[in-house]
């Protein structure tokens, strides 16, 4: 059974001087950098942002994971005749 993983890029926070609103961006940030995909994971993309009101071609594209980048959340998607550059929110399955 696979799980669809949502990786959603935590706002940047606007104060910086409460404690207690830093530590929670803080930990949404490192959660979201471990549900981001490792290189050389084969995965699908179940969900990207809409495109001008249009439902994104892009859903339901699988390949391998290369050149992730952790900090940023960006990474191509490799899947054989071409490849996808992803960054942003999306959703994935990750395929054995």
């Amino acid at each position: 059974m696979n799980i669809e993983i949502k990786c959603r890029k935590p706002k940047p926070i606007k104060f910086y001087g409460i404690a207690n609103i830093y530590e929670r961006y803080t930990n949404r940030y490192y959660k979201w950098r471990t549900l981001l995909p490792k290189n050389g994971d084969r995965i699908k993309i179940t969900l990207f942002p809409d495109n001008r009101g249009i439902k994104n071609a892009y859903i339901g594209m699988e390949g391998v994971v290369e050149n992730m980048n952790t900090i940023e959340g960006n990474f191509s998607l490799n899947c054989g005749t071409s490849i996808l550059i992803c960054h942003g929110d999306f959703d994935y399955i990750k395929l054995t």
